[in-house]
């Protein structure tokens, strides 16, 4: 996969597997514009050979490679990833999350990467965990450029990694705004009969993992309707190792008939047209998709003041609350719930804002700059 005849760097995706998940999602955006601009580029998943996001991909012609981590043992993993390497002879690799760069590092560079180019999405992991924390500081060094979702992760790989400030460069999350429109104004228009019977939907999106911290949000839920609020469901839109769990606390806390559960989801956007709010109870987060999404599509997000949220999120566009405080976030959706004007402005504000700062085609721009060595 060497360079074009138009001297186009080739460049290849590095990510964790081929199934759903935030930094996957980014890396189809970026392969496929690429693409579309004449980018000879490719996708190899470190885990797993199979999944939505290679469906995505090969239905947009962009090549495919699976290394096989998991499945067969260190060397010789680490053997296969380099054959991939040298047998595609990519310009650029881009690396998405430090774990992933400790195992590519060595394989690319024997197999004559030049440039590697590392994305930091959360700290998540390699803040809390010794050995991966060391792991990711001396390997990140050694990236040709870093790039991060949101500044608080560009001072952390300056303060903590010791990487040179230079070599570090926030790129936020993109979006195709195209794609993620409103529903058309005539389809959205109800009759008062409409109006009054329809219940107000709060959707949470996103893996049933602790960092997400659901509980936070089921806690908030009870609240409001011990508080008198009925008129309300709540979807639960997402899979994972706690969906028994999740499952089990709506079970205990009585709250079962305002709460559903969906599991993994293909129709995202249909979903969220039809949400009057979308909230996010995270412990930890980075700038999570699922909020631009969202805030695109117009629909007002209240998230917990994590990662790159209090950035991304405001008085104006959306609410901010503390982690793990379930008082104040029920507070949260009970004054969206009262005040459904304030929904209507903060929606609109909402997507002007990912049309200014979040657009994809802008974010892949930067990429590009940082793939060919120029400063943005």
């Amino acid at each position: 996969m060497s360079s074009n005849v138009n001297n186009r760097l080739s460049i290849m995706e590095v990510i964790y597997s081929f199934n759903l998940g935030g930094s996957e999602q980014l890396s189809v955006a970026i392969a496929k514009i690429l693409r579309e601009r004449g980018f000879p580029v490719s996708v190899c998943s470190l885990a797993g050979s199979d999944g939505v996001i290679r469906q995505q991909l090969e239905e947009n012609h962009i090549p495919c490679f699976s290394a096989g981590m998991g499945q067969l043992s260190r060397l010789r993993f680490q053997y296969a990833l380099y054959k991939i390497f040298r047998k595609e002879k990519p310009d650029v690799i881009h690396v998405h999350h430090a774990p992933m760069l400790i195992q590519a590092y060595l394989p690319a560079r024997l197999a004559g990467i030049k440039k590697i180019v590392l994305t930091e999405h959360s700290n998540h992991h390699t803040k809390n965990e010794s050995r991966l924390k060391k792991l990711s500081r001396f390997f990140s060094k050694r990236a040709d450029v870093v790039t991060t979702i949101h500044d608080g992760l560009r001072e952390f790989f300056i303060n903590d990694f010791g990487v040179p400030a230079e070599n570090v460069v926030t790129i936020p999350n993109g979006i195709d705004v195209d794609k993620f429109s409103p529903i058309a104004e005539i389809d959205k228009v109800l009759d008062a009969s409409e109006v009054n019977n329809k219940k107000f939907v709060i959707s949470c999106i996103g893996r049933l993992v602790p960092e997400k911290d659901h509980e936070n949000l089921l806690n908030a839920i009870k609240q409001m309707v011990d508080g008198g609020v009925f008129d309300f469901e709540v979807q639960i839109i997402g899979d994972g190792p706690r969906f028994d769990a999740v499952r089990d606390c709506i079970d205990k806390l009585n709250i079962s008939s305002y709460v559903k559960m969906l599991g993994a989801r293909n129709d995202i956007l249909e979903l969220l047209r039809e949400s009057d709010v979308v909230v996010l109870s995270s412990k930890t987060e980075g700038l999570p998709m699922v909020l631009l999404e969202a805030m695109c599509v117009g629909v007002p997000c209240i998230a917990t003041a994590v990662g790159g949220i209090p950035h991304l999120l405001g008085s104006e566009v959306g609410v901010v609350v503390p982690p793990e405080n379930s008082e104040l976030l029920a507070k949260a959706i009970k004054n969206t719930y009262e005040n459904r004007t304030l929904l209507n402005t903060m929606g609109q504000q909402s997507r002007q804002r990912i049309i200014n700062d979040y657009d994809i085609h802008r974010v892949v721009d930067s990429y590009i700059s940082i793939f060919n060595g120029r400063d943005i």
